[in-house]
């Protein structure tokens, strides 16, 4: 946690906002461009990650109950754990039995909580496991998980009957309004809430395939998936943090295929993607769209003069169309030139923390210029 925080973490806009405008080179009078960050800021939805957040706060409480204000002092200034520990007189090793034993402590109460049950399971894709949990529980908070885990079953009436009496929850119950008299559309897992729901039937199909096919990439048991996959298709902000499992998009923008592979790549790198989007996006591309011709698309970009290195970030500031064709073309020669299992091992090293530089030189023994190289070399055989 304290080597990957601003992953792991959501940064607060205000902090990012700061940094914006009192850089040096920024002037201190008033600009479009002033305002317009001061706009992005206070309309961000901030990014939420429960299971790092509620450590984060566990640790803070330990620090402060165990050692007061000096302890909360020594953590702050100290770059890592281990340093915070030897301020405050003690090895890292007891620190961290310490830590340990607080942990266990807490686990042992948190295991008579149903509430905390509830929220451990809603959170994890396990929304009936969660409701099972508040079984008796009466309550504004036990009414509000209830809500949120009828929402991820892709049920929005009676996920609107618990969640109406909720302060927190009021912009998702205008959200909702409407929703649940919608017939909705289902396949296997997934469930689609929406006025347009029914025009994404081919995609819900192609959804379901792909969510198979990455599983199948990865290597993993679809016990792993959320219990119900759950979109609904509105204008609407939700206004609160979502369960996992629950899709929310507008009408007309989404990618059925590419969001079921995202909820597989969640699983696979919990502590967040790796920062390398040819990769992620390119493998997200393969595995959802095996219909289209990545080594055509991007044979073509490149012969009419418009090829972008991948040392490049593609999917930022370069036509969409492009991109699409060079990532996808990447992981399609990866897979042929080094099998699924050195996209994996390029996949960790880079989720890992390596720069993309590095953890190619690391895995396929090429740096990206040679990468690039090889690629193009790739999309002009036959």
């Amino acid at each position: 946690m304290f080597e990957n925080a601003d992953r792991l973490l959501p940064r607060d806009p205000w902090e990012t906002f700061f940094f914006k405008v009192d850089a040096p080179w920024v002037s201190a009078t008033p600009s479009l461009e002033t305002v317009r960050w001061l706009l992005e800021t206070t309309e961000a939805q901030v990014r939420r990650a429960q299971a790092w957040e509620s450590t984060a706060a566990a640790f803070a409480a330990f620090v402060l109950e165990r050692f007061s204000g000096p302890g909360v002092k020594a953590f702050w200034l100290a770059s890592t754990w281990e340093r915070g520990a030897r301020a405050l007189g003690l090895t890292p090793d007891a620190f961290a039995r310490g830590w340990e034993e607080y942990l266990e402590a807490s686990f042992a109460q948190a295991q008579a909580d149903p509430l905390i049950l509830a929220k451990r399971d809603l959170f994890t894709g396990k929304p009936s496991l969660a409701i099972a949990h508040l079984e008796g529980v009466s309550g504004e908070e036990p009414d509000l998980l209830r809500g949120l885990a009828y929402l991820a079953l892709g049920e929005p009436s009676s996920a609107q009957a618990f969640l109406a009496s909720s302060p927190e929850a009021a912009p998702l119950v205008r959200a909702l309004a409407g929703l649940g008299k919608l017939e909705p559309l289902e396949l296997g897992r997934f469930v689609i809430i929406g006025s347009q729901a029914k025009r994404y039937e081919p995609d819900l199909v192609q959804a379901d395939a792909a969510l198979d096919r990455a599983l199948s990439f990865w290597e993993l048991d679809e016990a792993n998936l959320p219990e119900r996959i759950a979109v609904y298709l509105t204008q609407a902000s939700p206004g609160i943090d979502l369960p996992w499992g629950v899709i929310w998009a507008p009408p007309g923008d989404v990618d059925l295929p590419e969001m079921a592979v995202g909820l597989v790549f969640e699983l696979v790198s919990p502590i967040g993607l790796p920062k390398f989007d040819a990769l992620v996006q390119g493998l997200a591309l393969y595995l959802s769209h095996p219909e289209r011709n990545f080594k055509s698309e991007a044979l073509d970009v490149l012969n009419r003069g418009r090829w972008v290195s991948l040392t490049q970030p593609l999917f930022d500031g370069y036509p969409r169309q492009i991109a699409e064709a060079e990532a996808g073309a990447f992981v399609s020669y990866l897979i042929s030139a080094y099998g699924k299992e050195g996209v994996q091992r390029f996949w960790k090293a880079v989720a890992l923390g390596a720069s993309p530089f590095s953890a190619a030189s690391q895995v396929f023994g090429l740096d990206l210029y040679g990468l690039d190289h090889s690629l193009r070399n790739w999309l002009k055989q036959p």
